[in-house]
């Protein structure tokens, strides 16, 4: 079976952990952009070593156009052509009551967690792979995590800034699937996803787990969309 690579962001938090064994069992070799190495370590050990079909990428910051673009052009001159790009959401603390003076300053945490990482990293795959390169590519844009905030949350003006932000993502999919630069273009909206980390941002959140997506029925129905059964 012939090994495909994956570009893969947000391995460590959420879903993406999820997709990337999924990937794994079907013979990929991943290349993630990490925040936290030791953490992706050990997710991916097996028997206690560092799986070597798993290379992480620690301290790129995935806002800067110029690392982000080193990044892809170490990968480029190395003959690294991803067949499957993941772009997962970023992390915003929800939870974190001080952390905020403004909802502007939490609306623009959001916007670099849903749109601008994603922008970027798009931008960067085209300008250095280009259409000849990425014909043959797959991207996944998938947009962060929702939870149901009651009226009376702190946090509800919050909700609605992030679906404000998701829409971002979700207009930044469709304009990349007009260029035609890519195979296939998913834009992923897929709620909220039962992982141990949606539980902790949204443990204020007046969330109903029972009705939440499983991470393994969503990497399933999300396999089935890549023709990667």
């Amino acid at each position: 079976m012939e090994t495909k690579k994956a570009f893969i962001t947000g391995i460590t938090g959420g879903i993406g952990s999820f997709i990337a064994k999924a990937l794994l069992d079907r013979n990929f070799e991943i290349y993630a952009i990490v925040r936290d190495l030791k953490k992706a370590e050990e997710i991916f050990k097996i028997d206690g070593k560092n799986d070597p079909r798993v290379l992480l990428y620690e301290g790129i910051n995935m806002v800067d156009r110029k690392e982000v673009k080193e990044f892809l052009t170490a990968m480029a001159v190395t003959d690294v052509c991803p067949y499957l790009v993941v772009l997962g959401a970023g992390k915003f603390e929800w939870d974190s009551s001080d952390k905020y003076s403004s909802i502007e300053e939490a609306i623009h945490d959001l916007d670099l967690a849903n749109y601008v990482t994603a922008e970027v990293f798009i931008s960067g795959l085209k300008d250095v792979y280009g259409k000849k390169h990425l014909k043959n590519t797959k991207l996944v844009v998938i947009s962060s995590q929702a939870a149901n905030f009651g009226t009376d949350h702190p946090f509800r003006k919050g909700e609605e800034a992030y679906v404000l932000s998701k829409a971002k993502a979700s207009a930044l999919g469709r304009e990349t699937q007009k260029e035609g630069f890519f195979e296939e273009v998913l834009i992923e909206e897929p709620g909220t996803i039962d992982t141990p980390a949606a539980r902790k941002s949204f443990s204020s959140a007046q969330t109903d787990w029972s009705k939440a997506i499983s991470p393994e029925d969503y990497v399933d129905s999300l396999m089935v969309k890549l023709n990667l059964y």
